[in-house]
């Protein structure tokens, strides 16, 4: 068993939020975030969003650390 973090762009046509929500379910603990309008390419489209949703995940698993 491994932490997880699904992310989806609310718009993405290819791996929709509905198919997000079901990976999400499946695997005890996940953690869900549905990006509104944003499409497939999410680190592209919504890079900061991206960025910040993982550092915040990582965050959680192991508490805060120190940036310089």
């Amino acid at each position: 068993r491994a932490p997880m973090l699904v992310m989806c762009g609310a718009l993405d046509a290819g791996s929709t939020p509905a198919m997000a929500r079901r990976l999400a379910s499946a695997v005890p603990g996940s953690k869900l975030m549905i990006v509104p309008r944003q499409g497939h390419m999410l680190p592209i489209e919504a890079a900061t969003v991206v960025n910040d949703a993982l550092i915040n995940f990582m965050n959680c698993l192991s508490g805060p650390q120190k940036r310089d």
